[in-house]
């Protein structure tokens, strides 16, 4: 229940969001060990006494169902030497890593697209310069294909035409952005 409290505290504080939510982990694995409904083996255990008290009466004063806190006895040693442990040597072990949107922003993957110019769009006889297609932020126009002539790199007056198919490099924003471009 802590991890997007967690991963949200990091990301705001610039700390890789693997340093605390591993210790988590261990400390939430640890104080599963001090109650009966920890973990799901306390539970079976727990089972197996009241089984085994049913079935050999003889046993039944020395074998009564775990209370709550039984496991409390072993658990809470575990639990601080499992801190403190984590809290020293385990702060070197941790890993540093980046958190995924932390990495896409710092290097985002480029892709290409193509994007084929139909009847009546408004790009037809426009250059590439006068179209825009200079100053798209994140985008790079890298070839246009007329039939089977091929330009690349491509002219800033080069002129569109109908079924010019255009290939674009870039992040993956700006070419959903490509969409909006009125060529019915």
């Amino acid at each position: 229940m802590l991890m997007p409290i967690v991963g949200d505290w990091c990301r705001a504080r610039g700390i890789s969001p693997s340093r605390l939510l591993m210790p988590l982990s261990f400390i939430a694995i640890l104080g599963g060990a001090c109650t009966l409904v920890g973990t799901s083996t306390n539970l079976v255990v727990n089972g197996l006494i009241i089984e085994a008290a049913r079935k050999h009466p003889e046993l039944q004063g020395s074998l009564d169902p775990l209370g709550l806190f039984e496991f409390a006895y072993v658990g809470i040693p575990f639990v601080l030497v499992g801190g403190a442990f984590l809290l020293s040597v385990g702060r070197v072990l941790l890993p540093k890593r980046e958190d995924l949107m932390e990495r896409l922003i710092a290097s985002p993957r480029e892709y290409l697209a193509d994007m084929k110019i139909q009847a009546g769009c408004r790009l037809i006889g426009q250059g590439v310069e006068e179209a825009g297609m200079r100053r798209l932020t994140g985008l790079f126009l890298v070839e246009i294909v007329r039939g089977d002539r091929l330009f690349s790199p491509v002219s800033p007056d080069e002129r569109f035409e109908e079924g010019d198919v255009l290939t674009f490099s870039g992040v993956v924003r700006p070419i959903v952005d490509l969409e909006r471009i009125d060529c019915p």
